[in-house]
């Protein structure tokens, strides 16, 4: 997928979401007032990105004209790192993992049970990737998503 399409797919689902869905915070404002005139605010939600996914993206939105100050370009990403940052897999509940990454209750329970029975912590990407009982094509998709701390 082009980083342009993933921008405009970003976008174009943040268009659809209530104010109430996205968490309070400051930023908040941003998000729902220059950053949904083009686009809408609902995108982010059910992201789960590095800051230097969010960075890249908001960057993007600026060079395509999006009128943010420098005081707001900062709230806004400290916004969406706060609020849409990665998710820790070595921390998250079963519920964090199949709300955050959409994944079944299953395959949360698979994850959570063997990180447990394996040291309490993934080391990195190709152990969580080989989960007995999780599709690894499903987690490919979400690698953006998690982190190991």
């Amino acid at each position: 997928m082009s980083a342009r399409l993933a921008v405009l797919l970003i976008f174009a689902f943040a268009a659809g979401a209530s104010a109430q869905a996205l968490p309070e915070g400051k930023g908040k404002d941003i998000l729902e007032g220059p950053c949904s005139e083009c686009h809408g605010s609902d995108e982010v939600l059910g992201r789960y990105w590095t800051s230097e996914r969010w960075q890249a993206l908001v960057r993007q939105m600026v060079n395509k004209g999006a009128e943010l100050t420098d005081e707001q370009t900062k709230t806004l990403l400290d916004y969406l790192n706060k609020n849409f940052g990665p998710v820790n897999v070595n921390k998250a509940t079963s519920k964090d993992l199949q709300t955050k990454l959409m994944l079944t209750g299953a395959e949360a329970d698979a994850i959570i049970r063997y990180r447990d029975t394996h040291g309490g912590a993934f080391k990195g990407w190709e152990e969580f990737s080989k989960v007995p009982g999780v599709n690894a094509a499903k987690l490919e998709g979400i690698k953006d998503s998690v982190v190991f701390q």
